[in-house]
């Protein structure tokens, strides 16, 4: 993949689905805790986030430590999260996926 026109195509196409997928749920984004983003590319991730409006302590993130590990990358990070204990009864958290041929996907669940 052309990493540059990637960037760009997630930066102009994910802010707006996400925003519209809250809506349609009958949320604002500040109403989900937490910010699940395929961990692909931080930029990306951080640059996604902040279009949003989303505060960067919302934004669950290990690229660091694994890196791109493709379709893995949200379940890896949900196992983390919970191992960690952060995740509570009652928070909403979006997870937020794009792969082969610009196709993406989110779902928000409710813990």
């Amino acid at each position: 993949m052309k990493g540059n026109d990637v960037f760009k195509f997630v930066n102009r196409v994910i802010p707006p689905f996400l925003k519209d997928l809250c809506n349609d749920s009958g949320l604002s984004v500040d109403q989900i805790d937490w910010w699940f983003f395929h961990q692909a590319n931080q930029r990306i991730i951080e640059r996604a986030a902040e279009r949003l409006g989303i505060a960067p302590e919302k934004v669950f993130i290990n690229l660091d430590e694994y890196g791109n590990t493709s379709a893995a990358s949200l379940f890896i990070a949900l196992s983390e999260f919970m191992k960690q204990g952060r995740l509570q009864e009652g928070q909403r958290i979006l997870f937020t996926a794009f792969g082969a041929g610009m196709t993406y996907g989110g779902v928000i669940y409710e813990s």
